[in-house]
């Protein structure tokens, strides 16, 4: 389960499709609403507790939990994200923070840039890479479409000095044109 909005006190959740294998026929939707208070992340205990759990599309869902009232003095936990492995041999879940993934993967790719091993990975490369990276994070829900704005000005402003490089090339080249239609005149 992976909270998605909070709304008057109350959670959406978004279930994932293991959960949604496992409670097969038992009218589990898309989403669900439940008591933030009461949400645990783990299906098995939450269900009991849920207001809805059978809402196909997240709008639905998020109109199930307007119409509910709650007590608005819950504290904001920080979201919790699970990655869950599964594979035919094994299932595995581990809780990940997405700014730590990405500040590993952004000290990975300044090392390469720095190395001589990777003469591929030019600093304009890494941006792209770390911006591919984000964008990854953010289709697979972990990252908001607000934090990867930030990389897209970044990847925007690095295009634009291949913008202004070509620019300066165009005007070298037009001084050579120059200097040399004025040295045959001569």
């Amino acid at each position: 389960m992976r909270k998605i909005k909070k709304i008057n006190g109350y959670l959406v959740v978004k279930f994932n499709d293991r959960e949604k294998r496992s409670n097969e026929g038992t009218g589990l939707g898309e989403y669900g609403v439940i008591d933030a208070e009461l949400y645990t992340g783990h299906l098995d205990i939450d269900r009991g507790e849920m207001e809805y759990d059978g809402a196909g599309t997240l709008e639905e869902a998020v109109e199930l939990a307007r119409g509910l009232e709650s007590e608005m003095d819950i504290t904001e936990q920080p979201p919790t994200y699970t990655v869950s492995t599964e594979t035919d041999e094994s299932y595995t879940e581990e809780e990940v923070d997405p700014q730590l993934l990405i500040n590993g993967w952004e000290s990975t790719l300044q090392e390469q840039v720095k190395s001589d091993r990777h003469p591929e990975m030019t600093p304009s490369a890494a941006t792209h890479e770390l911006h591919g990276f984000k964008t990854a994070l953010y289709h697979m829900g972990l990252l908001d479409g607000e934090e990867l704005t930030g990389a897209r000005r970044v990847l925007r402003a690095a295009a634009m000095t291949y913008v202004a490089a070509l620019l300066m090339s165009a005007l070298q080249l037009l001084r050579f044109v120059l200097a040399f239609s004025s040295r045959r005149r001569d």
